[in-house]
């Protein structure tokens, strides 16, 4: 009895995990179609595309993992080398200049201290694809209240 339902729980939450990863992965991937979108909430045939790369994702996910867990360890080894290979040289083609949590939550604090409304935000592209991530949204909503209640420019100093 306590054996069936541990096992019954441990599958519950497998599943619960799956639905909560494939609905995460069609937001995002949906949400790399924004700049097609007027709306905060993706049009249907977008999010059915997202849907089917998601499961498609998933699916070739689950099934190289399965085969890699039924092989010899040096063959993960290779996988994850050649997954990071690209990496590496993606990194010196392209010169990025990395940029911290802390512009986005000063620049989406400040125009929403100078009543710039989240909605308008979206539409015009200022949130790039910040609202895939809330905690972003959330501290700069938290920076946008302290610039307007202790300062005049929208400028949040940072401690």
């Amino acid at each position: 009895m306590i054996h069936t339902l541990k096992m019954t729980s441990h599958w519950i939450i497998r599943l619960l995990t799956i639905g909560l990863l494939l609905f995460y992965l069609i937001m995002t991937i949906s949400g790399y179609f924004a700049d097609q979108q007027q709306l905060i909430y993706p049009e249907k045939p977008i999010l059915i595309i997202g849907i089917i790369i998601s499961i498609g994702l998933f699916a070739l996910i689950w099934g190289a993992s399965y085969w890699l867990s039924k092989q010899y360890v040096g063959w993960l080894v290779a996988a994850l080398t050649l997954l990071t290979l690209p990496k590496i040289v993606l990194v010196f083609l392209f010169k990025i200049k990395p940029v911290s949590d802390m512009y986005s939550y000063n620049a989406l604090g400040g125009s929403s201290a100078s009543g710039d409304s989240w909605h308008w935000m979206y539409t015009h592209n200022g949130l790039d694809l910040n609202p895939l991530f809330p905690h972003v949204v959330h501290i700069s909503s938290v920076f946008g209240w302290i610039d307007r209640l202790f300062i005049n420019a929208p400028l949040t100093i940072q401690f």
